[in-house]
């Protein structure tokens, strides 16, 4: 959203003609608005976190809860560990390690030494979706970061996988983007759609990602109650979504630096 904004690709949506948008969380939007003073380009349809998923054959849930993010850390699981591959996600971790705002980060060297701890110990960092449901199922690994719809796959199939969202987890949402150039009335009718309750709840139930309707104000089905990282409240307090200048300010430095440490330089 923040790249398309710089490019000048933003419009300014007329929220009065999208009336299902009063139902949206304002803790998805307000991303947004920080982003483009306030106005909408984009409207949130779900939500997920990349939280941690743990055997619970292997690991009993009260261990789990009681580490939070250092269950990844955890030299009992040495050999059993997984993650992604991806930099943003391990660094975002092992600042919760260390306790740390992943979005403030000030201690640098001790957030890339826990990453030299951890490499380590991880027997596999996982490039899709469909490897990290397998390693998981096929128990080769008993703890991982996990995109939350995945652990709900996995859950569905009967898979003993518990799901564990510590504080400041890795959060993210999924919008529609309207470019410059569209045809506002088409767009916002298509929105306005997409966030109608039967609509946005059948996509939730769909892909195994909850809806970005305030469940407060709408109706949820139990499915949807159901999923990792669901917020009945529809506050998502705790959930941190990642600050777009802090996070693209530093890729290229941060991402150079994470390859060779996941190499094991």
């Amino acid at each position: 959203y923040a790249r398309y904004v710089g490019l000048g690709y933003d419009v300014v949506l007329d929220e009065n003609k999208i009336p299902n948008l009063k139902n949206v969380m304002p803790a998805m939007m307000e991303p947004y608005r920080g982003v483009t003073k306030g106005k909408l380009s984009a409207v949130p349809y779900d939500y997920g976190q990349t939280g941690i998923a743990y055997n619970t054959k292997h690991i009993p849930k009260n261990k789990a809860e009681k580490l939070g993010a250092s269950l990844l850390w955890d030299k009992a699981l040495k050999g059993k560990l997984g993650s992604w591959g991806d930099w943003r996600t391990n660094i975002w971790y092992a600042a919760l390690h260390t306790g740390q705002n992943p979005n403030k980060i000030q201690d640098m060297d001790a957030m890339w030494n826990a990453l030299k701890e951890q490499v380590p110990m991880v027997k596999k960092y996982w490039g899709s979706g469909a490897e990290l449901m397998s390693l998981l199922a096929n128990e080769e690994i008993y703890a991982t970061v996990a995109w939350s719809g995945r652990v709900a796959a996995l859950q569905a199939q009967g898979h003993p996988i518990g799901f564990l969202s510590p504080h400041n987890c890795y959060s993210w949402q999924e919008c529609i983007f309207v470019m410059k150039g569209t045809d506002l009335d088409m767009a916002q009718k298509l929105l306005d759609f997409m966030l109608a309750p039967a609509a946005a709840i059948a996509v939730a139930v769909g892909q195994k990602y909850p809806p970005s309707l305030d469940p407060t104000k709408v109706s949820m089905h139990d499915e949807v109650k159901k999923l990792p990282a669901f917020d009945p409240t529809g506050k998502l307090e705790g959930y941190l979504f990642a600050d777009p200048a802090y996070w693209n300010g530093h890729q290229v430095e941060w991402q150079e630096k994470w390859d060779r440490v996941m190499a094991g330089s």
